[in-house]
């Protein structure tokens, strides 16, 4: 028998991405920010549009600022994910759904988000990949109901 094994103590279990991306993604769904900072590597970048975020502070301030401004800009917000693919080794494409309500109207959103984990089990990027047609049918929920993105 190898007691080499044995004597070096148990074996970090290895990283499993997809596991990273559903604890970041329930953490989000529940705006759980402060539980966010061990989930990033220090060089993290998001990427979401034109804007890019970089480092674990400002990634957390860009998803805190949104849910903010969406939670003053209509009267109930809901959040839910979905794991959506493996993009690759190291990557999982995932749906955030939000549920919005004005006036009685429903607006239900998506956002899809690529989440690359580094070999520690820390998220390195998240890339928002653009959804066709929602900022159109955002738009268009919000000017029926007189709201606007200033909150």
């Amino acid at each position: 028998m190898d007691d080499t094994a044995a004597a070096d103590g148990p074996q970090p279990r290895p990283v499993n991405p997809r596991e990273v991306a559903a604890a970041l993604a329930s953490a989000l769904d529940a705006d759980s920010f402060e539980s966010l900072v061990t989930m990033f590597d220090e060089g993290v970048v998001y990427r979401i549009g034109d804007e890019e975020h970089h480092g674990p502070a400002a990634v957390i301030a860009s998803y805190r600022d949104g849910s903010a401004l969406a939670r003053r800009i209509f009267e109930t917000v809901e959040y839910s994910h979905e794991i959506v693919g493996i993009v690759s080794d190291r990557t999982v494409r995932i749906d955030f759904a939000d549920t919005l309500h004005a006036n009685g109207e429903q607006l239900d959103r998506h956002s899809i988000q690529d989440i690359e984990v580094g070999d520690d089990g820390r998220i390195v990027s998240i890339t928002d990949q653009p959804v066709v047609g929602q900022r159109e049918q955002d738009d268009a929920f919000m000017a029926r109901h007189g709201l606007t993105r200033e909150g």
